[in-house]
């Protein structure tokens, strides 16, 4: 691990720099473009991750769901921010706090189709895989905020904390 960080920042320091760039990646797509995306991920190795507004993960909003297959990457927004805010008494605080406005993404019919798009790429079966970090904590978000269920870290499907935990239990997990 030591080496490879090294190795890393002497390729900073010479003067490397990543060459990535957005191709190929769909922000806030449409509920047809989420159905057409997700579509084509069927069969393959699909690597998803969940951001949200909490640490608990049956009390937290899920805020995106972002699905990888080595080719396409889609973030599926569930809320956004329109900029917009409102006043929160915080206890302890003398004066209210600001806060950001969280609203919902889709209607509540393109929020149906989503979600359908998104259970059926679950449900895929093999050779569909599955790969994610913290998956425990995702599902359990993803099934009690949005009613998904995500596939667990078994048969074919990888989870890299669990690896961590297996492989290297002793180091952090930041």
């Amino acid at each position: 691990v030591v080496r490879t960080h090294l190795a890393k920042a002497l390729s900073i320091v010479n003067g490397w720099r990543p060459t990535w760039t957005d191709a190929g990646n769909i922000y806030n797509p449409s509920a047809s473009t989420v159905e057409k995306t997700l579509r084509a991920m069927q069969g393959r190795r699909v690597a998803y991750d969940i951001e949200t507004d909490g640490q608990h993960p049956l009390l937290c909003d899920v805020r995106c769901l972002g699905l990888f297959d080595g080719k396409t990457a889609i973030c599926i927004p569930f809320l956004w921010r329109d900029g917009s805010t409102v006043q929160v008494v915080v206890a302890g605080k003398s004066k209210p706090a600001t806060r950001k406005v969280w609203k919902p993404f889709y209607t509540a019919k393109d929020l149906t189709r989503v979600k359908r798009a998104v259970q059926k790429l679950f449900d895929s079966s093999n050779p569909t895989r599955f790969e994610t970090q913290n998956g425990q904590f995702d599902r359990m978000c993803l099934e009690s905020r949005l009613g998904l269920v995500a596939p667990y870290a078994t048969g074919q499907n990888f989870d890299t904390i669990l690896a961590h935990h297996i492989v290297a239990g002793y180091l952090p997990h930041d």
